[in-house]
């Protein structure tokens, strides 16, 4: 196992796939509402995590393999946010820009139990013009790379 770790740290990879943010809202649930049979959630904290593809490029980054993400975003806060998290976890990012917002997923915990998810993403699709954009920029990083992951 030590030998395959090893050559994971030679590994140059590309990921390939949506980016999503995960924000994780912890709270405290003590009753249920009287308008409805729900919980009362009170806000504690919040967390942000890489998503998606983006998860993908983080694990082989914590593998120790030099990893490179090509994916889309928007040019929101959500997509700043995700910008920094790969700067955080020195991941290469090469950004897609998209005219919708970033897609992101809001969890809602309790007591390490989820309550509730909110998913927010645009249905309209630019896959022409992302796919023209990843084919670029990949014939251009294509020859330093080991292997391609593409994550759905």
């Amino acid at each position: 196992m030590e030998q395959i770790l090893e050559k994971i740290k030679e590994l140059k990879v590309l990921v390939i796939g949506d980016i999503i943010l995960d924000k994780y809202y912890d709270t405290e649930v003590s009753r249920i509402s009287p308008e409805a049979p729900v919980p009362v959630a009170r806000y504690l904290k919040e967390d942000y995590k890489l998503g998606g593809a983006g998860n993908v490029a983080l694990n082989l980054s914590k593998l120790g393999a030099k990893t490179t993400i090509i994916g889309k975003i928007g040019w929101d806060k959500d997509g700043r946010k995700i910008k920094t998290l790969f700067n955080k976890n020195k991941i290469k990012f090469i950004p897609i820009f998209i005219e919708t917002d970033t897609i992101s997923k809001i969890r809602v915990v309790s007591k390490s139990n989820q309550i509730l998810r909110l998913d927010f993403e645009d249905k309209k699709t630019y896959f022409e013009n992302s796919f023209k954009r990843i084919k670029t920029e990949n014939e251009s990083i294509i020859k330093d790379i080991d292997f391609i992951v593409i994550s759905d």
